[in-house]
């Protein structure tokens, strides 16, 4: 006859006597029904958190970005694929990356 084969991680005894996969090792939180924590809800918008003076806002109030539409109009196809993010969008992300 062959060697046995080695034992394999999940085949281990714990010291305990159990198996390395029991009860004990789940978090038992995780069985309990859930319960509300949120009571309040708080409305909160951009211009509220974003401050007048902010360098994005001067950008967006100097610098008019329109252009890159008509620029980019070409390399999108109307008909054919998934709708395309906004030229412009994706211009502003790339122009605040280098600030």
């Amino acid at each position: 006859m062959g060697a046995a084969a080695p034992i394999q991680t999940a085949d281990k005894a714990s010291r305990n006597g159990g198996f390395v996969v029991c009860a004990a090792r789940y978090d038992i939180g995780m069985l309990r029904e859930p319960t509300p924590t949120q009571y309040e809800l708080e409305m909160v918008t951009l211009e509220e958190l974003v401050p007048a003076d902010h360098l994005l806002r001067l950008i967006d109030r100097h610098i008019r970005f329109d252009f890159i539409r008509e620029k980019t109009a070409h390399l999108y196809c109307a008909d054919n694929g998934r709708p395309a993010l906004d030229p412009v969008l994706l211009f502003k992300i790339l122009f605040i990356g280098y600030l």
